[in-house]
């Protein structure tokens, strides 16, 4: 029997009811380059003279958009701490991981040698080592973990694990929290200086838009002599500036 002929207008596929896959943000919200480029550019066309004293006259001074472009200058050194202290974040949080699994390997040799002594001739003391528990599962519960072996290695020797590796777990131990801390300090800094960045940008755009609105009542677009005007102040050719 032949094949049936492929249907030119197939159903479209049923929804999974599964999101698509987020892409990744960069570093920094290009939304904001964009914005910083789109109100420094029409804040640099104000300052030409054929239009300041037209813009003066509607309350646009000079000092409006010199104030203007120094803070969309300052906003763009803010994306640049934004970019550091992201970079700070991920190298910490490198750092948190190694950390981590040095901590972990460490555990896991002297989990071995309770084996090699209590398996066998007393199993229920292995416990005392958290064998058959996740090191991995969370980081307070590492912590827990960690303290305990260590105080049981104060009394209890094991094959292969001389006091001085018992003191390295808490070297080990000080390592990580170390580079938690650094984490949460590096998370701290990034956050705090996106929101600054994203609070800027919105005052920024307040602005540019208040100096376009001023454009579009001194070069209305309904003068064809005012299309060369209002492309430099990225106004409609066809109609008024509504923000």
């Amino acid at each position: 029997m032949p094949d049936a002929a492929p249907n030119p207008n197939p159903a479209p596929a049923p929804d999974s009811g599964i999101p698509p896959k987020k892409r990744n943000r960069g570093t920094v919200n290009k939304a904001f380059i964009q914005a910083l480029d789109k109100a420094e550019q029409i804040a640099l066309a104000a300052q030409k003279t054929a239009y300041a004293a037209a813009l003066t006259a509607r309350a646009i001074t000079s000092e409006f958009v010199t104030t203007l472009l120094n803070d969309i200058k300052a906003a763009r050194n803010e994306i640049a701490n934004a970019i550091q202290s992201t970079t700070t974040k991920s190298g910490a949080t490198q750092l948190g991981g190694v950390a981590q699994a040095n901590l972990v390997h460490a555990l896991q040799e002297v989990q071995a040698a309770a084996r090699q002594k209590y398996y066998a001739a007393d199993p229920t003391k292995l416990a005392d080592y958290f064998i058959g528990e996740n090191l991995d599962e969370n980081i307070p519960l590492l912590r827990q973990y960690t303290q305990s072996i260590i105080e049981k290695l104060g009394t209890d020797t094991l094959p292969g694990i001389p006091m001085e590796k018992a003191t390295a777990l808490g070297t080990l131990l000080t390592d990580l929290n170390t580079a938690l801390e650094s984490q949460g300090t590096a998370q701290s800094g990034a956050t705090t200086t996106r929101t600054t960045v994203e609070d800027d940008v919105k005052n920024i755009n307040a602005r540019r838009m208040t100096l376009q609105f001023a454009a579009d009542a001194q070069w209305p677009w309904h003068i064809k002599l005012n299309a060369a005007v209002r492309k430099e102040f990225q106004l409609p050719k066809d109609g008024p500036f509504t923000g």
